[in-house]
């Protein structure tokens, strides 16, 4: 899975679902903040194995390895539970509806966000990714779910585009900067298909987490879409690599970039476990630390690590998509309410009852 998608997603359905009570205790909450900065600084440097991937890497193959990891580590579990007689995928649509997703965030989030990760660098790319998967995800929520949008949240949005278009507007620089040291793609129409690319990356990971919404109000537990995406998502795409490269070619990636590869879905996936701890025992307001935080790591990684040009705009840019995070995130927006038996209330607005339909189990 991204960066982004899975402490976005836990976020939203962990946090949201299970509020911590009002009279929680220090200790818990700092342990809690403990565990979010962990998970920031292994998604971090997991970001930082891409970035060293990406200038003359295959982006699907390695995806399809990485995001391989996660079935690899889980299957065991998954297998336990079946040969117990538990339930944990769902069925008809919802799968349907959850694998398509899946696929589509593997083929155009993540490969993709690989792809113009070498052309605009590190400090470019995650501010942006973060902006518009956060824009994108609240405007489908409004449409599809009639989900509240406050008046906070709306300052918000529009900080976040600001943002994304001063970054974007540093771009050029940045690819300059990069070709002087790697044979990378060059120039305007590289730079302008690299920010194309990754805004649709952002807006694809905002579609997986209107899914999982969706999915969430036809009685799927979080657990379980999450989970679904972690297992298909990999399963379809490692097919795909294989037929688009054959076997052999797959086989002939060198040894220190199949280590890279393997570190990055390790780290991955000990940040999504430290996430999901720290999300446990802490507040939103302290859970805000882990998007604020990955996007300053993330432009400093690519300061100092890759020799990425710093600007104005860039600082500008950066602390305006750090205040948007924070903002749009404000506990004002989401209040400690019980939810009744049986898991999340359908929602009653009409587009609501739209998308719940299409996803309607058989």
């Amino acid at each position: 899975m991204p960066l982004l998608t899975f402490p976005s997603l836990v976020y939203n359905f962990h946090v949201k679902s299970n509020p911590l009570p009002t009279s929680a205790t220090f200790a818990p909450a700092a342990a809690g903040a403990l565990y979010c900065i962990a998970a920031a600084l292994l998604y971090t440097m997991s970001n930082i194995c891409l970035r060293k991937l990406a200038v003359g890497g295959d982006g699907l193959r390695v995806i399809a390895i990485r995001e391989s990891i996660t079935p690899l580590l889980i299957g065991p579990w998954l297998a336990l539970c079946a040969w117990r007689g538990q339930r944990i995928l769902p069925r008809g649509r919802v799968l349907l509806l959850l694998v398509l997703t899946g696929l589509a965030t593997e083929l155009i989030g993540n490969i993709g966000s690989f792809w113009a990760l070498g052309i605009i660098g590190l400090a470019i790319e995650i501010p942006v990714v973060v902006g518009v998967t956060i824009t994108s995800a609240t405007i489908l929520g409004r449409i599809f779910l009639g989900e509240r949008v406050p008046p906070r949240s709306v300052l918000a949005l529009a900080i976040l585009v600001v943002s994304i278009v001063l970054l974007n507007l540093r771009a050029g620089d940045a690819n300059h900067a990069m070709a002087a040291h790697a044979p990378i793609l060059a120039g305007s129409f590289w730079v302008a298909s690299a920010i194309l690319v990754t805004c649709a990356a952002g807006v694809a990971f905002g579609l997986l987490s209107l899914s999982i919404r969706v999915a969430v109000t036809n009685r799927v537990t979080p657990e379980a879409a999450v989970v679904t995406i972690a297992i298909f998502g990999p399963l379809c795409l490692a097919p795909i690599a294989f037929c688009r490269s054959g076997f052999q070619q797959c086989l002939t990636m060198s040894g220190y970039g199949f280590g890279l590869t393997l570190l990055n879905g390790l780290l991955n996936t000990a940040a999504f476990l430290c996430l999901s701890k720290g999300l446990q025992r802490t507040t939103i307001v302290h859970a805000n630390v882990v998007n604020a935080s990955q996007i300053a790591m993330a432009t400093v990684a690519g300061l100092l690590l890759f020799a990425e040009p710093l600007g104005g705009m860039l600082i500008a840019g950066v602390a305006l998509t750090i205040f948007g995070v924070v903002l749009i995130e404000c506990p004002s927006s989401a209040r400690h309410t019980e939810l009744p038996p049986g898991g999340p209330p359908r929602r009653s607005q009409p587009l609501a009852a739209v998308a719940a339909s299409l996803v309607e189990e058989t």
